[in-house]
């Protein structure tokens, strides 16, 4: 099991290195898919989502994750998300954060073009 600083820690580096990621929400009837993202902020409590081409104040996915469950997940073994015709090659790290009842946010690390996964075995 992992600690909520492992998790906070992983989002901080995201952020500082500008890593391009995916980021889905799914809530109350409204799915939101945004591919080549950005993390502009990330802490204990909340985490702001955007994309580095448009204007954090023209467009900005605010996520409160106070009180929220996060964990990590295996995409070598079930796909966990809608690609898009992406292979999920293409993820890298895939986090899984579960706020209220029936509500989920995916992040995921994004590559320019798909790497080997290796069998487990």
């Amino acid at each position: 099991m992992s600690s909520p600083g492992e998790f906070l820690t992983q989002l901080n580096k995201w952020q500082s290195t500008s890593a391009r990621l995916f980021f889905q929400s799914i809530l109350g009837g409204l799915t939101i898919w945004c591919f080549d993202g950005v993390l502009h902020h990330a802490s204990s409590t909340e985490l702001q989502f955007g994309l580095p081409s448009v204007d954090g104040r023209d467009l900005v996915f605010v996520v409160n994750v106070h009180g929220a469950r996060f964990r990590w997940v295996d995409n070598s073994e079930a796909w966990q998300f809608f690609s898009v015709g992406r292979s999920k090659t293409v993820f890298g790290l895939v986090l899984e954060i579960m706020l209220k009842p029936g509500a989920k946010v995916i992040i995921a690390e994004q590559f320019s073009e798909a790497i080997e996964v290796p069998p487990k075995g």
